[in-house]
């Protein structure tokens, strides 16, 4: 019996042992993937879908709102979205509930009330034994594509205002080559044209 004891405890405490390392490497596999999610600029929020309470949130969604992460965590998402009223986060949730995965672009507010355009991939996790339901969702800052945008489209409205620009259709068929001339008679009535030749 005694025998039988010891071998019983010996196989537990190798369990035990077993268990431990890979509840240590999967630990240091998360911290590893937010580590790198905070230096490749991609914001996580864990979202509650009842409450739209922030459950969680790393570093750079922090630094993306001006916040501190505790900070952060005591809003909800239609107080740093101002797209997302209570009424439509929980349309959201809805949709993500029966879709899984949603990909939308909003306007997130920092704690100095600028909006940053974003885009947002969220995932939808339904609850398990162990954890609430919980919505994750990705954020990536698009001011630049956003800046990028604005400035093509208030340069293709100055050419079209001018009688005598070419337009040859390009691969991505985006707006075509304009001559020199036009593009300085263009940058010297708008200045911000002319950082960008």
């Amino acid at each position: 019996a005694i025998d039988a004891v010891a071998r019983h405890r010996d196989e537990l405490e190798a369990h035990v042992k077993q268990r431990t390392q890979e509840l240590e490497l999967a630990h240091y596999q998360l911290a590893e993937t937010q580590f790198a999610m905070d230096r490749v600029g991609i914001g996580i929020h864990w979202v509650d879908p009842v409450t739209a309470r922030l459950t969680y949130v790393n570093q750079h969604a922090a630094d993306l709102l001006g916040y501190t992460r505790e900070a952060l965590q005591q809003l909800t998402v239609p107080e740093i979205d101002a797209n997302v009223s209570t009424a439509a986060f929980h349309h959201v949730v809805d949709e993500a509930r029966s879709a899984g995965f949603l990909r939308l672009e909003s306007r997130q507010i920092t704690r100095e009330g600028k909006q940053i355009p974003v885009s947002v991939n969220l995932n939808y996790r339904p609850a398990t034994e162990e954890h609430p339901e919980r919505l994750i969702t990705f954020i990536t800052d698009i001011s630049q594509q956003k800046a990028y945008e604005q400035a093509r489209d208030a340069f293709r409205a100055i050419i079209r205002d001018y009688p005598d620009y070419q337009k040859r259709p390009e691969v991505h068929f985006s707006l075509a080559e304009v001559n020199e001339t036009l593009w300085r008679q263009a940058a010297s009535s708008r200045p911000w044209l002319s950082s960008s030749c």
